[in-house]
């Protein structure tokens, strides 16, 4: 049985600038998603994981210079992508590689990636996975040792398989993520990459050339201590799930931890950024 989700739909007024400010306040709590609305903004979180108590604490409650009001839905477990399947289209990065599903036709760009969703996240349509595979695109992934986190679909570790990875594991908490990822990697021509379900970075499974992470904010800055200590000296680390704005905190922290900034990419505010490990 996949875990139901709880979406907090929030109305502000007036929503410019609020909406940002809102979105900055429920950033440190344990909310995975955001989505923006003409009337103000709707955070997911998985039931029972926050304490929705806490939304009284929020300053923007008190403030006289906004009007907000909020409503609590519960979300039954479902496949989130059926409805939206029928109208799904093939994705291009960087004019190099094409994300599609497996009823389009064949193209021709270098790296046609075969994906299809289900329950999962990670088809190319959102701003971190296609910048996330812009990253992958520029990066010698030859011989390397990949870990996935998050992997939802799969579609970042089978890139990295399919750009000269030797070995992919790829880590989710859902379980329907983890049948997605092996049966989209079948599909890829990927048959030795591994999925296994748990919340944690694999303690036990040896060190990796690259970490690739696509979540968000508050489980990255969880866990880059243990991205740190599974990371070969010399290798890498792909982070994205993340605002521009939060941009800061995670360099602060990434650095403490031996990491240098190499590279990053932007779009529509959501980033994507390349670390240098140096131990």
């Amino acid at each position: 049985m996949s875990t139901p989700y709880v979406a907090v739909h929030f109305t502000l007024n007036p929503v410019v600038t609020y909406a940002e400010i809102l979105l900055a306040e429920l950033s440190v709590f344990s909310f995975e998603s955001f989505e923006e609305t003409e009337t103000g903004l709707v955070a997911y979180v998985k039931e029972g994981a926050t304490d929705l108590s806490v939304l009284e604490t929020l300053s923007l409650i008190d403030n006289e210079a906004v009007a907000i009001a909020y409503e609590v839905k519960r979300i039954a477990p479902q496949n989130w992508n059926a409805d939206w399947e029928k109208d799904f289209t093939p994705v291009i990065v960087n004019e190099r590689c094409r994300v599609r599903a497996s009823f389009h036709p064949a193209g021709t760009y270098p790296l046609e990636l075969v994906i299809n969703p289900k329950m999962s996240f990670g088809t190319g349509h959102h701003e971190t996975t296609a910048l996330m595979l812009s990253h992958l695109l520029e990066i010698d992934c030859t011989a390397w040792r990949v870990l996935d986190m998050g992997c939802g679909t799969g579609v970042l570790g089978i890139a990295a398989m399919r750009l000269g990875a030797t070995e992919v594991l790829g880590v989710d908490i859902e379980p329907w993520c983890i049948e997605n990822t092996h049966e989209n990697a079948l599909l890829n021509d990927c048959p030795t990459l591994e999925a296994i379900q748990q919340n944690e970075v694999p303690a036990n499974r040896g060190m990796f050339d690259c970490v690739i992470a696509n979540i968000n904010r508050n489980v990255l800055l969880e866990q880059m201590a243990d991205y740190a200590r599974i990371t070969k000296v010399g290798g890498k680390v792909l982070l994205s799930g993340f605002y521009k704005k939060d941009l800061a905190v995670i360099s602060y922290q990434m650095t403490t931890l031996g990491y240098r900034l190499n590279s990053s990419k932007e779009k529509h505010d959501w980033m994507a950024v390349l670390f240098d490990f140096q131990g």
